[in-house]
């Protein structure tokens, strides 16, 4: 299973890569963030602990939108792929990709607060009661700041609300809730 994994996070990878089609002007940045979350509510078992890793591809999308609404600042699309170890209630493993739209609507002196959400499909090695299939769609909310470090280059630190559920494709479906911090750097191409 671990190979499994190891291949199929590779792959994210190598199709989100610029070797794979895509030019550095149809992607502007790369983000990778680590940090904490945290499900405490789970029947029978102990708390759902995970330490998320994610890495992101982004583009600037802000002229596309300003085209259909009006918004202050800056919105961007990116495509996060994640690894996740699971440290609780056993070790296990969550993988999958989002699609993500983050809007930055301010900058002031170097620091941009940001708000962010994102869904996708994933798979979790993790066994729950909550969830009666493996396959799940992970969505997320999040509320972070990023701070100018160099030129091109950021600090990220963020808030994130996530949840898994199947979509109702088979019982039980209740869900699964994780919050917690993820922190991490950003570099323009």
């Amino acid at each position: 299973m671990k190979k499994a994994v190891y291949v199929v996070f590779c792959s994210l990878l190598f199709i989100l890569s610029p070797s794979c089609g895509y030019s550095t002007s149809d992607w502007e940045y790369l983000s990778a963030m680590s940090g904490y979350m945290v499900e405490r509510e789970l029947a029978d078992k102990d708390d759902y602990e995970i330490i998320p890793l994610f890495m992101a591809i982004g583009r600037d999308i802000t002229g596309w939108v300003q085209g259909k609404i009006s918004l202050p600042g800056k919105v961007f699309f990116e495509l996060e792929a994640f690894l996740n170890p699971v440290i609780g209630p056993d070790n296990n493993v969550e993988f999958g990709l989002s699609m993500v739209l983050k809007w930055n609507p301010l900058r002031w002196h170097g620091i941009r607060p940001y708000l962010k959400g994102g869904t996708g499909p994933g798979y979790t090695t993790q066994h729950t009661n909550e969830q009666a299939t493996q396959w799940n769609f992970f969505s997320f909310a999040g509320i972070g700041l990023e701070w100018d470090i160099d030129k091109g280059k950021s600090l990220l630190i963020e808030y994130r609300y996530r949840h898994f559920s199947n979509a109702s494709i088979k019982k039980p479906n209740k869900g699964v809730n994780h919050q917690g911090i993820v922190a991490g750097v950003k570099i323009q191409f």
